[in-house]
């Protein structure tokens, strides 16, 4: 089936890097930023912002400063739930407040920090129109859209207004290049599972999102399950589903699924059959037509 999303990437940003390590910085994921900001996780942005756009936003994360590049990712979400690049280039300004303690703090924990940054994320570029007058490599070539950083790496740029909180990262925490997708291996093999389902009402009033689900399984089947995240709506249709699967007799297990619900406009016309990639027990995109307003 065609991939949707990643999330089975996104698993490791639950495995991996647990609220201990965040937890070591002063910057909680839980507090609201300074000066009463509300920071936005960065797959969230990195997920939704649209060719061209600038948008302002508060964000937390690790910084790499280096001396070709500096970037951005989240340690909890190592790997975006869609597929999208999971860090950003950041641009630094000597003028921006705080900047001189990050650079300070980046420079005694090998080139890394804790930060929270308040700037203005920008999008990838928009694709060129194409020019028939030139030749067809020589037209896509030019289409190509702009990227940000050293060598073109990056898809997006965090352009830094403030530096809000700039806290060591502990050696223990591993560098991004360090964290791998869990195996295949990594969860039980499922024999039975019935075809994950968009909530008809979830659609209807246009609900989206992620639901996170530890699952404990005895003897081959479900003995329990938690709901860690997510709307309530689509969570009951991932626990019904979660509901028919076995695995076999043998298998003790405890693991966190994830559910991806995603919302698309259509063209009127177009298929309006919903879209499933099953990659159970350790995930799920499913993807509906939006509702029509």
């Amino acid at each position: 089936m065609r991939l949707l999303a990643n999330s089975t990437g996104f698993l490791l940003g639950l495995f991996c890097l647990t609220a201990a390590s965040w937890g070591a910085s002063a910057s909680a994921d839980s507090r609201p930023a300074s000066g009463g900001d509300v920071a936005t996780p960065l797959c969230e942005l990195l997920e939704s912002i649209s060719p061209g756009e600038r948008r302002p936003a508060t964000v937390r994360g690790i910084i790499v400063v280096g001396y070709e590049t500096t970037m951005l990712y989240d340690p909890e979400s190592p790997y975006c739930p869609l597929d999208v690049q999971s860090t950003t280039e950041v641009e630094l300004s000597s003028k921006a407040p705080g900047n001189a303690r990050l650079l300070k703090t980046a420079e005694a924990s090998d080139g890394r920090a804790y930060v929270t940054l308040r700037g203005v994320l920008w999008g990838p570029d928009k694709v060129k129109e194409d020019d028939p007058t030139e030749q067809v490599i020589v037209a896509y070539s030019r289409r190509l859209p702009l990227r940000f950083g050293h060598m073109s790496y990056s898809r997006t740029q965090f352009v830094v207004t403030e530096v809000l909180a700039s806290d060591p990262v502990p050696a223990t925490v591993p560098n991004l290049g360090a964290l791998k997708r869990p195996p295949e291996s990594a969860f039980p093999l499922l024999l039975e599972a019935a075809l994950p389902q968009y909530p008809e009402l979830a659609r209807r009033a246009g609900i989206s999102g992620e639901v996170v689900v530890e699952v404990t399984i005895k003897a081959g089947r479900v003995a329990a399950t938690a709901v860690t995240s997510g709307d309530r709506m689509l969570a009951r249709a991932v626990l019904r589903n979660i509901e028919t699967w076995r695995f076999g007799d043998d298998v003790e297990a405890k693991f966190t699924t994830i559910f991806v619900f995603v919302l698309e406009l259509r063209r009127t016309g177009d298929d309006r059959n919903t879209r499933v990639d099953s990659r159970l027990p350790a995930s799920a995109t499913v993807v509906a037509p939006q509702e029509a307003q």
